[in-house]
């Protein structure tokens, strides 16, 4: 009986011995692992820095993904609105109840003045190397002397038009006006014309201009002498209602769908923007042939870019790795490839200069870079919001009244205009 137990004892002696041996060898393996990373897991899991980033315009998606593949230590989080208006509202709101993103897009549009001014930016330090921004770039988000957005992209309004369906009535006119009323006096007689000789018209509508009608409104506007600004602005007015009551090329409030019905081959011109030629591109896929020509106007007197930036919000986490971020997306590595990527033009000079020595002379892209950047720009004021909703309120209203008060709203307009 006694040898026995002692054999029993011996037996369970060996299995704790084993067991010993393993819990030691398995702690000698997780020193020595993590003992090579520099510290455990929890440690590591604090160090990861959650970036969250609210955006409108989709393209920018992969860029900020790609920054993980850089910088291994940030985790992005990117949030896409449908319009800089919703993106707009809803970072309003966030700020003032103090959960605002890292960082937030923004456009030149509105926003940044009234931000800047209640301490909701950072802003930014500008790398040792020159970042060779255009003035124009730089000026759309200088506020007070401080730079309170990095400048990312640029866009401009553009006029797009049908190709095959023009040549197939027989349109002979080069499509370069020089303001928007001559623009609705040649599209308009041709359009008579056709009726004259019941041809049919095989489109839904001749002339849209997308949703972003300030943008396209201030183009137009340009930068008119001080003894020239009432005369100019009732003009435009008056072109703008004649459009829609007097030719009736252009369908009253039928913006918001305009580019896909382009798409569509549904409308023979559209006013949009330069930055849609990607989506062209992509999704016409040979349906048509289209062509781009320059804003009526903007060849005589330049155009205003709309620009896309990337700012750093002052609640947010660590806001050096967050301005190193945005620092990064005006860098020469992303902007030599940004208008192939995101269908923005360059905000540095010197990849500007690059891409037009890389562009053919007359094709579409060449007649963009000769129009982007000529200009100083428009520094941001604290009632930009107010003048960019006046604009939009005042042509929709302009396409609903057949004969409105335009001495009227010239007035309440013209004080708001640069």
């Amino acid at each position: 009986m006694l040898e026995r137990k002692n054999r029993i004892w011996s037996k369970n002696g060996l299995i704790w011995i084993i067991f010993v041996l393993i819990i030691a060898g398995s702690l000698v393996v997780y020193s020595t692992y993590f003992r090579r990373l520099g510290h455990p897991p929890e440690q590591r899991i604090k160090e990861i820095e959650r970036m969250e980033c609210w955006i409108y315009s989709s393209e920018w998606e992969p860029i900020l993904k790609s920054l993980q593949a850089r910088y291994h230590e940030v985790e992005m989080n990117v949030r896409t609105f449908q319009s800089y208006e919703a993106l707009h509202s809803e970072l309003s709101a966030a700020i003032s109840a103090g959960r605002a993103p890292q960082i937030a897009e923004l456009n030149n549009a509105y926003g940044l003045a009234e931000w800047a001014e209640d301490g909701a930016l950072v802003p930014i330090k500008l790398p040792g190397e020159t970042t060779d921004l255009t003035a124009s770039a730089r000026n759309a988000f200088t506020f007070q002397g401080k730079l309170w957005a990095m400048p990312a992209g640029a866009s401009i309004p553009v006029l797009y038009y049908n190709q095959d369906k023009l040549r197939n009535a027989s349109f002979q006119r080069e499509l370069e006006f020089a303001d928007l009323e001559q623009l609705n006096e040649e599209i308009s007689g041709w359009v008579r014309g056709l009726n004259h000789r019941n041809a049919s018209i095989k489109w839904k509508q001749v002339l849209a201009v997308d949703e972003n009608l300030a943008f396209v409104f201030l183009n137009m506007w340009g930068h008119p002498a001080e003894e020239e600004r009432g005369e100019r602005l009732l003009e435009l007015l008056g072109a703008w209602n004649r459009l829609v009551f007097d030719s009736g090329v252009m369908f009253p409030l039928e913006h918001r769908l305009a580019l896909s019905e382009f798409m569509d081959g549904q409308i023979l011109l559209l006013v949009s923007s330069s930055q849609h030629m990607q989506w062209m591109d992509k999704y016409i896929a040979g349906k048509f042939n289209y062509g781009v020509v320059p804003l009526p106007g903007a060849v005589d007197q330049g155009v205003s870019p709309g620009f896309s930036a990337f700012a750093v919000l002052a609640g947010g986490g660590n806001r050096e790795l967050a301005q190193e971020l945005v620092n990064h997306i005006a860098s020469p590595y992303i902007q030599d490839t940004l208008l192939d990527a995101t269908g923005y033009m360059p905000v540095r000079q010197d990849s500007l200069d690059s891409l037009a020595r890389q562009t053919a002379e007359g094709t579409r892209y060449n007649m963009l870079l000769r129009l982007v950047g000529n200009d100083d720009g428009t520094a941001p004021m604290s009632d930009d919001y107010r003048r960019w909703n006046r604009i939009d309120e005042t042509l929709k209203a302009l396409e609903i009244e057949r004969r409105p008060d335009l001495e009227q709203k010239a007035a309440d307009l013209l004080p708001l205009l640069p």
